[in-house]
């Protein structure tokens, strides 16, 4: 993700709400913590 992108932009440009946007982050880097743990297989 290009950070000089603000998340209004990103949100609009892709017709999302911030909160879901939000809640995808979350699980995408919870995800992304076990996957380096190797809990996931």
């Amino acid at each position: 993700m290009n950070a000089n992108i603000l998340l209004v932009d990103l949100c609009s440009k892709y017709n999302l709400n911030p909160n879901v946007f939000y809640s995808w982050k979350e699980k995408f880097m919870e995800g992304g913590k076990l996957a380096l743990t190797g809990a996931l297989i």
